[in-house]
């Protein structure tokens, strides 16, 4: 008997550490990174043809509307740069952590700079990641720099990891002993206005900001533009790219549903119908519960909405749209007369096959009688 009580312990014992052993394998945990809060001197400003109107002005909580009209220059992108112009040794600190939020009904193109009194302003450079953190979120989410600037989605409200590793991808290397200055950047178009909200600067000790670059430093790879098909499908396919070896493979998923749009776990992207030319996000989700994601831009065939001298679209139809060479009735080449058609051949032979069978029989019964 206690025998028996024995070993049904060790039964149990075994199952609950088996279940606490998933739990945790299978558990995913919010990525902290510490930093140290600081306050800088006041921002100064510079622009190059924006309007800046200061609302409410530091030194740690900074308000402004910009704003650009068509200038004479006809420049594409104009600039507007808030920097700190005092001598910092920051060898001590791998990033930079500050408060963001875009009220605005689109994107804003934001970007970040460090001076180190070389001819060389550091910024963050094409391909590499920053990171965010929603106010109403507990996980990080990584994006890349594209064109020059780090896009910032409409209605984020949160906060912005900037890696200093990610400035500093050449040969020259940053001294951050010496920054003479440093400071943000926002870049608009012509005729556009914007409402920037950003402030409570802190900076990441470099230990914890190297614990979080190897976490966060896996960025999506694959076309930034993909067509919308004309006809079948569109396909794309998309990797992971991450600076450390040894990091656990993210899975893909849509940042939200879209009719028509999907893509699999391990990155292929498919369109199976035409839709409305947008911008789309992917998510790579990691099994810590960090995130990467990239911005895909949709666009139409050039072949879309154009037509021959004589009226006939160049649109390439659907399979479905595409009429017969054969005038033949529907009813024999519908799927279910096809079926029942091949049933009745395959039935028709076998029958024959028996009465072949039973007609050879009979003659040889007959020979031997």
């Amino acid at each position: 008997m206690n025998s028996s009580h024995s070993f049904l312990k060790v039964v149990i014992s075994l199952v609950a550490v088996t279940m606490v052993s998933f739990a945790i394998v299978n558990a995913t945990y919010a990525l902290s990174i510490k930093s140290t809060v600081f306050s800088p001197t006041i921002l100064k400003v510079y622009t190059n043809g924006v309007d800046v109107n200061q609302k409410e002005w530091g030194p740690t909580h900074y308000v402004a509307n910009l704003g650009t009209t068509e200038q004479k220059n006809k420049k594409k992108y104009y600039t507007a740069s808030f920097y700190e112009n005092r001598t910092r040794n920051m060898t001590s600190f791998g990033g930079m952590i500050l408060n963001f939020s875009n009220p605005n009904k689109s994107t804003i193109r934001f970007n970040f700079s460090l001076n180190d009194g070389s001819k060389k302003i550091w910024k963050v450079g094409n391909q590499q990641f920053v990171a965010f953190k929603e106010k109403k979120d507990k996980y990080w989410e990584s994006s890349q720099a594209e064109y020059g600037a780090i896009s910032i989605p409409k209605g984020f409200d949160g906060q912005i990891y900037i890696p200093f590793s990610s400035l500093n991808k050449e040969q020259n290397k940053l001294n951050l002993s010496n920054i003479k200055s440093w400071g943000v950047s926002f870049t608009l178009n012509a005729n556009q206005q914007r409402r920037v909200i950003f402030g409570d600067f802190s900076l990441v000790n470099k230990r914890f900001s190297f614990k979080a670059n190897k976490i966060l430093d896996q960025l999506i790879i694959g076309d930034d533009f993909v067509q919308i098909p004309v006809a079948q499908s569109s396909i794309a396919e998309y990797t992971i790219r991450s600076a450390y070896k040894g990091q656990p493979k993210p899975v893909f998923k849509m940042a939200s549903d879209l009719s028509g749009v999907s893509i699999s776990k391990r990155g292929t992207l498919s369109i199976s119908k035409p839709i409305k030319p947008q911008t789309i996000r992917i998510l790579a989700l990691s099994p810590d519960g960090s995130r990467s994601s990239k911005a895909i831009h949709l666009y139409e065939s050039w072949t879309a909405h154009r037509k021959a001298s004589d009226g006939v679209p160049y649109k390439i139809p659907n399979v479905n749209q595409v009429k017969s060479p054969m005038h033949v009735d529907s009813f024999l080449v519908n799927n279910r007369f096809m079926h029942w058609m091949r049933v009745a051949i395959v039935s028709t032979m076998i029958i024959l096959t028996l009465i072949y069978f039973w007609c050879r029989r009979m003659t040889i019964k007959r020979y031997h009688n």
